[in-house]
């Protein structure tokens, strides 16, 4: 996850801010696989010396927009107090669904390396998203004990899958095909003792 925006430095938060702004504008302008670190930090008006500071290249800074657009997404669907229900799951992977067909729109006439960068950032958030979600809820006593985090992870990896095959052809219409997903998730969530 990133750190709290309000833990950093002033200055660091514009900088990061700046080459954030960047590299979004250059990549509704040209794609992320013509995108140099160079144009990133001339638009950004920040030294590349600068630039290697905060990031090792622009895959790193890549990663770091995603998970902030993705963070975004995820505050919206947030757990209750007492944890998660299979409406939120469906919202979230209806949501999940919109954010990966338009990664797919946007990578679509420039295919780059950019769907491994948005496949690590997703799963780590929607992993550790599912951990939280989870935790309020004790498994049913009559359940086989799977621990919440491997619980997490598997959630995290079907959605992500359903979602970035659906967004990577969307011919199916998104209800149904909602519908359908969750039937999976459902009978993985019951089976494993932690169904709303």
């Amino acid at each position: 996850m990133l750190p709290t925006p309000s833990r950093l430095d002033p200055r660091i938060r514009r900088t990061q801010q700046a080459l954030h702004e960047a590299l979004e504008a250059l990549l509704r302008e040209q794609g992320y696989a013509v995108t140099t670190v160079s144009d990133i930090t001339t638009r950004a008006g920040i030294n590349r010396a600068t630039f290697y500071a905060h990031y090792s290249d622009k895959g790193e800074l890549f990663e770091q927009v995603v998970a902030r657009h993705f963070a975004e997404v995820l505050r919206t669907y947030g757990p209750g107090q007492s944890g998660i229900s299979r409406a939120q799951i469906e919202d979230l992977l209806r949501a999940l669904c919109v954010f990966m067909a338009q990664v797919h729109a946007d990578s679509q006439d420039q295919p780059c390396e950019m769907g491994a960068h948005v496949e690590r950032q997703v799963q780590a958030q929607l992993t550790a998203w599912l951990i939280e979600a989870l935790h309020p809820r004790a498994q049913r006593a009559n359940s086989r004990i799977i621990s919440r985090e491997l619980v997490a992870t598997l959630m995290a990896h079907s959605l992500f899958t359903a979602a970035n095959a659906w967004g990577r052809s969307s011919t199916v219409a998104l209800e149904p095909y909602l519908s359908e997903v969750m039937v999976f998730i459902g009978a993985g969530l019951q089976a494993t003792g932690y169904e709303p």
